[in-house]
């Protein structure tokens, strides 16, 4: 999804942070799917540190041919009052050579403008994207993801130990954008969930005024139990681990 989302102007921006913190919240484990992924049932609540905006569900499941990823957030207390109904991400996956690719990524919420499918056309190498401007088709290059599994192929990364991380991706505005992100060390995190010992993972964004911060937890097969966005040096949107199913929540 385009990381510029949080910040569009209006009743948006509550969603637009929730939908783009989601996108983030990620997890790995093992059992038939691509290493060290596996399948996973995540609740997180979506905070501006003090407030609560909303709260996310983000599964991982069998689907026919592959595996269903996709997440819904709807907006809670005082958010509530300036934006209804759900937003939702979902990408259809494919195995290939010891990974995870897109055959088809959709992203809806309430403003139906904001809708995207994009179709992934591997053998004629093409992505089709219907948005509200139309329909249009990109070169589809090899190892190009949407902008919201592209997490999963993250954590893939993290786990092996790279330190440093390039991702291309179709994002949810169907423009093409390039992922990095760096480990930035270990630290102890403490959410609703638990205390976790973490491997801390940064968004780099050169010559930008936002930080994106994530917290993987090993022990829980990467869970991503915190996201952190700021603006500033300021807190604009956070998201915490607040119940976990499956293998995940099983591993030691």
């Amino acid at each position: 999804m385009s990381t510029d989302a949080p910040y569009r102007p209006g009743n948006r921006f509550l969603l637009a942070t929730c939908l783009w913190l989601l996108s983030l919240a990620t997890m790995a484990g093992g059992n038939a799917l691509p290493t060290p992924l596996s399948t996973f049932h995540a609740e997180y609540r979506v905070t501006n540190g003090s407030i609560q905006l909303g709260t996310t569900a983000i599964s991982l499941q069998p689907d026919t041919g592959g595996w269903h990823y996709r997440s819904i957030t709807e907006a809670s207390g005082l958010a509530s009052l300036f934006v209804s109904g759900q937003a939702i991400e979902s990408t259809r996956l494919e195995a290939h050579n010891g990974r995870l690719r897109p055959t088809v990524y959709d992203h809806s919420d309430p403003d139906k403008e904001d809708n995207v499918r994009v179709d992934f056309d591997w053998a004629a190498r093409a992505a089709t994207v219907r948005d509200a401007d139309g329909v249009r088709t990109l070169n589809l290059k090899k190892d190009t993801l949407d902008g919201f599994s592209a997490t999963l192929a993250m954590i893939q990364h993290v786990a092996r130990g790279d330190q440093d991380v390039r991702i291309a991706t179709i994002d949810d505005d169907g423009e093409r954008e390039t992922l990095v992100f760096r480990q930035a060390g270990r630290e102890s995190i403490s959410v609703p969930f638990g205390t976790f010992d973490t491997v801390r993972v940064e968004r780099v964004r050169r010559g930008k005024k936002r930080e994106t911060i994530t917290w993987l937890a090993p022990e829980l097969d990467w869970v991503a139990v915190r996201i952190d966005q700021r603006k500033n040096g300021d807190l604009t949107g956070r998201l915490e681990l607040t119940g976990l199913k499956g293998e995940a929540a099983q591993s030691d």
